[in-house]
């Protein structure tokens, strides 16, 4: 057995990979890719994204109060990483580079005014309950008010630099 250190092990942790998107009062949309997305209490359910603290999608999330969690499958993947993982939303629309350039489709929430990826495996509508500045980021925790599938695909995960389906890794539990 050797040492890790921290960062090594962190690396090591299994991540969801979700698209993070919102909408202001005035219209404006923004979004982002995330890994740092969790459960954080059962009784009630909460849910929690870290993001980082210059991003637009922080910005716009703590001004209009909502936001909305979509997972990320195999044939969105493209989507998460070079358009809402890549492109900045201060300078570009990114649901309209992911609807032309990926044909992904884009619809709006059914409790929460927010654009939704319609092809995302899961998807979370979320109220803003509470948010912490931690380190460069900000600890968003919400109130999941309504959750419904979308597409028909397994939501992928991020586990040592590559997206990997759960099923790859499924474990038998005997």
């Amino acid at each position: 057995m050797g040492d890790l250190s921290v960062n090594e092990a962190l690396a090591l942790m299994p991540l969801p990979l979700v698209i993070v998107t919102t909408e202001s009062r005035d219209g404006r949309r923004a979004g982002m890719t995330a890994a740092w997305v969790t459960q954080v209490s059962w009784k009630p359910s909460y849910v929690a994204v870290a993001i980082y603290n210059k991003w637009t999608t922080l910005k716009v999330i703590l001004e209009s109060g909502e936001f909305a969690i979509n997972y990320v499958s195999p044939s969105l993947s493209k989507v998460a990483l070079e358009v809402f993982g890549s492109l900045s939303s201060s300078r570009v629309d990114k649901f309209e580079v992911a609807s032309k350039k990926y044909n992904t489709r884009i619809g709006y929430g059914k409790s929460v005014k927010v654009p939704v990826l319609l092809d995302a495996p899961v998807i979370i509508e979320c109220r803003l309950l509470k948010y912490f500045e931690i380190g460069d980021h900000y600890l968003v925790v919400c109130d999941p008010v309504l959750a419904y599938r979308g597409g028909g695909e397994e939501p992928i995960s991020f586990y040592r630099g590559k997206l990997h389906t759960l099923s790859e890794y499924r474990v038998n539990q005997g």
